[in-house]
C-alpha cells in the first residue's frame, strides 16, 4: 500500500487510497489502571519491542510523563511508534511503501536516519492486537515544501508556510525546484511557550521571511494545523497569502480536507509518482 506520512507533533496525519486520517501524537508511559471501563477510539493501549505504553488521548488523561517530542527532527524512536500505531489502526495492509516528512532544517542531516530507522520490519501491538508489518520503500520529503505536491495549480515562484505545532517550515518553490537559499525552519510553533499568541507568531515569520528576500507581491501559501486563523495575520504583509485546502480522490469521489493535511496530501502524491 501506497501512503503518506505526517508523524506531527500534535497530530499524525496518514493519507492512504482509502482516505485520511488523523490521531493525537501524544505518548505516554504504561501503567495498570484500577478501574475497568469502555475506553474511546482515541484511548490507546500499545506495546512495542516489548514496552508497553499508552497513546493519543489516554496518554493526556492517564500518563504523568507525557512525551510529545517537538523540534527541527523527526529521527526518534517516538516518531516510528506514531508512524507504527497510525498504520495499524487505519490501515487492512501489512507490506508498506511511504513517504515522510522532516523539518526543512535538518533533512538532509537526519534522512538516511530515519530511513533507517522506519524501513523493515516491525511488530507492534494496539488495543489487544498484535500486527506485523514491513516498509519496504521509504522516501524522507522536506516539510512544508512537499506540500507543493498538494497545491493543484502552482505559480513560477510558491513561497510555502506549515505552521506546525512545534516548528515553522517555510519553503520556496521556483519552477518546480526548491530554493533553499530563501526556505528557512522555526524552531517554534503554535504549541510552544516562546510564543504567547497567534499575532506573535505571525510577525515572527514575517520578520524571518522577509530576511529571506521574500516581497509582499509573492504568492503565499498557507497550510498547517492553525493556517486559517494565522493567513489573516501575515495577509496584513503578505497580500497574496492565502490556505492551502489540499483534495484527494477516494474512489469516485474528491474530498477537501483541512490545511493540516497538506503535508500528507503532498508526501501521498509523491509516493504515488515514485511507488505507483
Amino acid at each position: 500500500m501506497i501512503v503518506g506520512m505526517d508523524p506531527g507533533n500534535y497530530e499524525t496525519k496518514i493519507v492512504t487510497p482509502y482516505g485520511a486520517f488523523q490521531t493525537l501524537s501524544c505518548l505516554g508511559e504504561y501503567r495498570e489502571l484500577k478501574i475497568d471501563k469502555e475506553y474511546g477510539k482515541e484511548d490507546i493501549f500499545y506495546e512495542f519491542k516489548g514496552e508497553k505504553g499508552f497513546a493519543a488521548k489516554l496518554a493526556l488523561k492517564e500518563s504523568l510523563f507525557k512525551r510529545q517530542m517537538a523540534g527541527d527532527s523527526k529521527a526518534h524512536e517516538d516518531a516510528l511508534i506514531r508512524i507504527l500505531i497510525a498504520l495499524h489502526r487505519f490501515t487492512d495492509d501489512n507490506d508498506f511503501d511511504i513517504v515522510v516528512n522532516q523539518p526543512i532544517v535538518k533533512h538532509k542531516q537526519d534522512k538516511t536516519k530515519i530511513v533507517d530507522m522506519i524501513q523493515g520490519k516491525h511488530v507492534i501491538k494496539v488495543n489487544g492486537k498484535t500486527k506485523t508489518m514491513r516498509i519496504n520503500k521509504i522516501s524522507v520529503a522536506p516539510e512544508g515544501a512537499i506540500s507543493y505536491w498538494a497545491l493543484e495549480k502552482p505559480n513560477k515562484l510558491e513561497r510555502i508556510i506549515d505552521v506546525g505545532s512545534g516548528t515553522v517550515n517555510a519553503a520556496t518553490i521556483l519552477d518546480g525546484e526548491f530554493i533553499d537559499l530563501e526556505s528557512f525552519t522555526l524552531t517554534f510553533g503554535a504549541n510552544s511557550e516562546e510564543v504567547y499568541d497567534i499575532k506573535n507568531l505571525a510577525t515572527a515569520i514575517i520578520a524571518k521571511a522577509t530576511i529571506k528576500g521574500w516581497k509582499k507581491t509573492d504568492h503565499i501559501r498557507v497550510c498547517g494545523g492553525i493556517a486559517e486563523l494565522v493567513a489573516p495575520l501575515l495577509s496584513q504583509y503578505f497580500a497574496k497569502a492565502i490556505v492551502i485546502k489540499p483534495k484527494i480522490r477516494v474512489g469516485t469521489v474528491l474530498k477537501i480536507l483541512q490545511p493540516t493535511f497538506a503535508n500528507a496530501v503532498g508526501c501521498y502524491e509523491l509516493a504515488s509518482e515514485l511507488y505507483g
